[in-house]
């Protein structure tokens, strides 16, 4: 318990402080840019909040730690400037983080360029992800939207989950932990709507469309599925 209120207090302080230039590459060699970000703690705990969450909670999200078993807890996203509305990730309800659209030249409904790295001029925002904490912890982060209007008519799917999954590890404890850039991962969606194969309406588990975050009146959430990561710290940069 003591460990995990150190990493609490730890992300806590990261977030008031998460609006102020910071160096990066050229400074601390943390592997993320420098210049001004928003700061996004995702903390697994071992037992679910109960407090009342919906306001909020600075610069942090609780998430169930899922120490024996992996537990896959849900964070709903919203467009909007960068604030967490719903910090409480361990109940049914799930977490709300509110994210501005991005724009990763992703086209919309051609199967063209899903593989764009996200990382041009013409981003609005970058994502950047480093895991804190003792080694071993590890998360799987999957972006995903229902399918209420059936986007494609092809019935096959009444949610879509990206093919892409995002993996975050602990793998060295203590020390500097390097940021890697998941702007596609989590800003985008690679849908899985047509049978490449066979040539007809279908899933085959093959990206043939790239989707942004928003691009249609759906829900959208990160499927957060964790097993013993304590802290996911997030960085969003917004590109000159």
């Amino acid at each position: 318990m003591n460990g995990l209120t150190s990493i609490t207090g730890i992300a806590l302080a990261a977030g008031i402080f998460s609006i102020s230039a910071v160096a990066g590459n050229n400074g601390n060699g943390n592997g993320a840019p420098s210049g001004a970000h928003y700061n996004l703690n995702i903390i697994g705990v071992e037992k679910g909040k109960t407090a009342d969450m919906d306001n909020g909670n600075g610069h942090v999200i609780f998430v169930s730690l899922g120490k024996t078993d992996r537990v896959t807890s849900k964070i709903w996203l919203t467009e909007g400037p960068f604030e967490v509305l719903d910090a409480n990730g361990t109940d049914s309800n799930g977490a709300t983080f509110q994210l501005p659209a991005n724009n990763c030249e992703a086209p919309v409904n051609t199967g063209d360029n899903p593989d764009v790295d996200c990382t041009n001029q013409d981003t609005v925002y970058t994502v950047w992800v480093r895991a804190l904490g003792k080694p071993g912890g590890s998360a799987i982060v999957n972006t995903c939207r229902t399918d209420s209007t059936d986007v494609y008519e092809d019935a096959t799917a009444t949610d879509y989950c990206s093919t892409e999954q995002l993996e975050v590890t602990s793998e060295t404890g203590r020390g500097k932990k390097s940021f890697e850039n998941v702007t596609r991962e989590l800003t985008t969606i690679c849908v899985d709507w047509w049978d490449d194969i066979n040539g007809v309406l279908g899933q085959d588990g093959l990206c043939d469309t790239r989707e942004q975050l928003f691009d249609y009146q759906e829900d959208y959430w990160w499927d957060y599925d964790n097993n013993g990561l304590r802290l996911a710290q997030l960085r969003f940069y917004m590109t000159p």
